[in-house]
C-alpha cells in the first residue's frame, strides 16, 4: 500500500488525479472532500465506512459501502475523517486491499475552498449578508437556518450533520474564520444580535445542545462546546472575552443566567454529569479557572471575581489504600448573592460562601463562611463581621 499525507487541497487533487477514487468516511470532512474533488472534475465511486459505526447507506446519491463486506481492491482510497481518529483508522485500513491511501491531515480540515452545500431542510434568508468565501454545509438529515440581517464574514465555516440543527437568528455577526458545527443529533441556537469574534468556535456533538440568548458575545479565538448529552445555556447579554474556553462534557450542564461577563484567558468546564450555574450580573476578571467533575458549582447573583481565581471540585480520583474506596471530595462549591472573591483566591470542594461576603486575596476557602463577613488566610477564617461591599470605587463626597 502506498501512503500519502496531504496538507492542502491542491495536493489532494494531484494525488487523486488519474485514479478511481473512493472516500473513507461519511461525515463533514468526507463530504467536503467529495464536493471539492467533484468540483475539479473527478469522479467519486462511493463513500466507505466500517459497519461498527452508524452511517447511512446512501449519501449525496452515492452508496455508502461497508469495508468489511465490500471484498474489493481499491485503486485510490481517500481517508477523510476528523481529529486524531484518522491515525487509528489508518492502521485498520492496512488490513484491506488498497493500492494507494491518500490521508487528509486533520489540520487541513478548515482549508477546503468555498463551499455552499446545504440540504432541502435548510433555509438561508435572502436578507442575510454572507461572504463569498465561506463554507456552509449540511447533509440530508440536518439543517442550517440563517435569519434576516445575519452577517457571516470571510473564512467562516458552518457545518451541520447527522440529524443536527443550527439556527442563527436575526442580526447576529459571525466573524472571520469563525467555526460553528453541530453533529450527531445536536442543536445550536444563537439568538438575536449576538456576535462572534475572529477565529472563535462553537461546537455541539453527540446529542448535546447549545442555547445562546440575545446579545451573546464571544471574543477572538474563544470557544464554547458541548458533547455527549451535555447542555450549555446562556441567557441574554452574556459576554466571553478573547482566548477563553467553556466546555460541557458527558451529560453535564453549564448555565449563565444573564448579564454576565467572562474576561480573557478564562476556563470553565464541567464533566461527567457535573452542573455549573452562574447567577445574573456576575462578573469574572481574567485568568479564571472553574472546573467541576461529577459535582456542582453554584454561583449566585451579583458576584465579583478578581483575577486568577480558582475553583475545582471533583477532578482526579483519590483512593483509600486499605478499603479501595473512592474518597475524592466532590462536595459542591457554592457562593451566595453579592459575594466578592479577591485576587488569587481558591475555592475548594465543600466551601459555602454566604451572601454579602468577601473572600480575601490568596485565601483558600474549604468550609462555610457566614454572611456579611470577610475571610482570609490558608485555610480561610473569618477576620471581620458585619461588613458589606460595593462595586462603586468612587470616593464619597
Amino acid at each position: 500500500m502506498e501512503k500519502i499525507i496531504v496538507s492542502n487541497v491542491e495536493n489532494l487533487y494531484k494525488e487523486c488525479l488519474g485514479h478511481e477514487i473512493d472516500i473513507y468516511g461519511a461525515k463533514t470532512v468526507a463530504q467536503r472532500a467529495c464536493y471539492y474533488l467533484e468540483s475539479k472534475g473527478l469522479n467519486i465511486n462511493s463513500f466507505v465506512v466500517s459497519n461498527r459505526y452508524k452511517n447511512p447507506v446512501i449519501l449525496r446519491n452515492k452508496t455508502v459501502a461497508r469495508i468489511e463486506e465490500d471484498n474489493k481492491t481499491y485503486d485510490c482510497m481517500v481517508l477523510a475523517v476528523s481529529g486524531a481518529f484518522v491515525w487509528d483508522v489508518e492502521e485498520e485500513l492496512e488490513n484491506y486491499d488498497i493500492c494507494k491511501l491518500v490521508i487528509i491531515n486533520p489540520l487541513m480540515d478548515d482549508d477546503f475552498p468555498t463551499c455552499c452545500l446545504i440540504s432541502d431542510l435548510s433555509k438561508i434568508s435572502e436578507r442575510a449578508f454572507l461572504s463569498d468565501k465561506i463554507q456552509l454545509f449540511s447533509d440530508e438529515t440536518s439543517c442550517i437556518v440563517i435569519d434576516d440581517n445575519v452577517v457571516v464574514k470571510e473564512g467562516a465555516i458552518i457545518l451541520a450533520s447527522a440529524n443536527s440543527k443550527i439556527h442563527i437568528k436575526k442580526g447576529t455577526y459571525i466573524g472571520e474564520k469563525a467555526f460553528i458545527a453541530a453533529d450527531d443529533n445536536s442543536v445550536i441556537e444563537i439568538s438575536e444580535n449576538s456576535g462572534f469574534g475572529e477565529k472563535s468556535s462553537l461546537k455541539s456533538t453527540e446529542d448535546s445542545t447549545i442555547l445562546l440568548g440575545k446579545k451573546f458575545g464571544i471574543g477572538y479565538m474563544s470557544s464554547l462546546s458541548a458533547s455527549k448529552k451535555s447542555i450549555a445555556k446562556a441567557e441574554d447579554e452574556v459576554s466571553v472575552a478573547m482566548l477563553s474556553h467553556i466546555s460541557a462534557d458527558r451529560e453535564s450542564k453549564i448555565r449563565f443566567d444573564g448579564e454576565n461577563n467572562v474576561s480573557q484567558n478564562s476556563n470553565i468546564g464541567a464533566g461527567r454529569g457535573a452542573n455549573i450555574s452562574i447567577g445574573r450580573e456576575t462578573t469574572f476578571n481574567p485568568n479564571l479557572y472553574m472546573w467541576a467533575d461529577r459535582s456542582d458549582i453554584e454561583i449566585g447573583n451579583d458576584n465579583m471575581f478578581s483575577l486568577f481565581v480558582k475553583m475545582n471540585t471533583g477532578s482526579h480520583k483519590i483512593i483509600d489504600r486499605k478499603s479501595g474506596k473512592d474518597i475524592t471530595n466532590r462536595n459542591k462549591i457554592r457562593t451566595g448573592n453579592h459575594v466578592w472573591v479577591g485576587m488569587g483566591a481558591t475555592l475548594l470542594p465543600g466551601c459555602d460562601v454566604a451572601d454579602n461576603s468577601i473572600v480575601g486575596a490568596a485565601a483558600v476557602v474549604t468550609k462555610s463562611i457566614e454572611p456579611y463577613s470577610a475571610c482570609a488566610g490558608n485555610p480561610a477564617v473569618v477576620i471581620k463581621r458585619d461588613i458589606d461591599w460595593d462595586r462603586d470605587n468612587t470616593p464619597e463626597e
